[in-house]
């Protein structure tokens, strides 16, 4: 677990900047329990708050317990470094250094099993900044963590240049209460709507196998 967290404040770290790693404390709770510790009573894979990782141990097999425990641990740590962060910039982060850290792990046969290839051709970008509300808000909760994580994928691996900076400064501008499209078209230099399209046309054209989310 501790050579995970390590390698996981490396991956941040090229994002997020010098890091304070908060010393945080994990509980396996089961579905009873989870909401007394902190988190969402149904259906919560995990929650982090103050410190404190709560894994519901119900929810997901062991086998899932590593990623969701990256995950959990980058909110962590980007809550460490930023306040005032939205929801799609929070779990998007999250979902593509904890799955992604090195390369992407997104394949188009992947893009399609999970749903995301209409939101794709709808437009990415325009779709994901507009999940702002809590957890378990609405049906489509995991199309929205995977198509977030994708976006986050785009911006790292994409060939955009300075792409963790960029990604640094759209946090700082959101931390200080910038909206997101002005804060995007901004930082990237174009509309969102032509980042809609270099991510779907990127999306598409990724190898056909992963090579995997770690080295």
């Amino acid at each position: 677990m501790e050579s995970g967290a390590r390698q996981d404040r490396v991956v941040a770290g090229r994002i997020f900047g010098r890091i304070y790693a908060p010393c945080c404390r994990v509980t396996f709770a089961t579905s009873r329990t989870i909401a007394s510790d902190g988190g969402v009573s149904e259906g919560s894979g995990g929650f982090t708050n103050q410190g404190r990782i709560i894994i519901n141990a119900e929810t997901f097999a062991p086998y899932f317990w590593p990623t969701i425990l990256r995950h959990e641990y980058i909110h962590a740590l980007h809550q460490s470094q930023f306040v005032e962060q939205p929801r799609w910039l929070l779990e998007g982060v999250a979902v593509s250094l904890s799955e992604s850290p090195v390369r992407s792990s997104w394949t188009p046969n992947r893009i399609r099993s999970a749903d995301l290839a209409d939101g794709l051709r709808r437009g990415g970008f325009s779709i994901t900044i507009d999940w702002i509300n809590d957890a378990h808000s609405h049906r489509n909760e995991g199309v929205s963590y995977a198509l977030s994580g994708l976006v986050f994928d785009y911006l790292r691996f994409g060939g955009i240049p300075a792409s963790e900076q960029r990604i640094f400064a759209l946090m700082g501008a959101l931390s200080r209460g910038g909206q997101a499209r002005q804060a995007i078209e901004s930082i990237y230099g174009c509309p969102i709507e032509k980042l809609d399209v270099d991510m779907a046309k990127w999306a598409f054209g990724l190898p056909i196998f992963s090579l995997g989310p770690r080295t």
